[in-house]
């Protein structure tokens, strides 16, 4: 996980800054425009790591969503308060010290917009944004998506997914939500790469398994 972040190509958000960006209802900003503060650094993700479990649960959120436009995913901050308040919700499970699990009290966010170079209004990369976000694209998707540790799957709503860190200690999560809930849950399955089969609307009450 470290190697991708050491090179810059892809950095990680706090999930705490962003937390305190859509309280403060703000848009997000392209990767380019964010402020240093805003990520994490591969040291703090290394002691995140090391400090909140000794079974290999890694600190991380992986965001999979929707643009809404062809120039920026959210331009008006729908989504980042949708996402952020489910993160408020949820990340106090993962504070929790259960068994081997000590807890995370801040974790790295990969999104997309945030996390990997971006066009400018000009639709344009330079040639090294261009060619660090082909590095991101082709070479660290899975990492984010399909790592060997696994993820529990929150739908947001029904265009954002959050993907969230497995652990078979961890709290139980509900399957079985209404489809209208914006926190309704798809209970995926550990250690596996295989994709989740889309569910159409009329079948989204269901539980998705992979």
């Amino acid at each position: 996980i470290s190697a991708p972040l050491i090179t810059g190509h892809v950095r990680l958000v706090k999930m705490s800054w962003l937390i305190q960006h859509a309280t403060a209802k703000k848009v997000l900003a392209r990767r380019q425009e964010l402020p240093e503060e805003a990520f994490v650094s591969v040291e703090e993700l290394k002691r995140m790591y090391c400090d909140g479990n000794d079974d290999g649960v890694l600190p991380i959120i992986a965001i999979s969503f929707c643009w809404l436009t062809p120039s920026h995913p959210d331009p008006e901050g729908k989504q980042l308060a949708t996402v952020a308040a489910m993160m408020e919700k949820e990340r106090s499970k993962y504070a929790q010290a259960i068994l081997s699990f000590k807890g995370f009290s801040e974790m790295g966010v990969f999104w997309d917009w945030l996390s990997i170079y971006q066009k400018d209004a000009n639709g344009e990369r330079t040639e090294a944004e261009q060619k660090g976000f082909g590095y991101a694209l082709h070479e660290t998707m899975d990492l984010w998506y399909a790592h060997h540790a696994g993820h529990d799957g929150l739908q947001a709503d029904r265009a954002a997914r959050v993907l969230w860190p497995a652990h078979q200690a961890q709290v139980p999560i509900p399957v079985n939500q209404p489809a209208d809930s914006t926190a309704r849950v798809i209970r995926q399955a550990r250690r596996t790469h295989e994709r989740v089969p889309e569910h159409q609307p009329a079948d989204s009450s269901a539980p998705i398994h992979r």
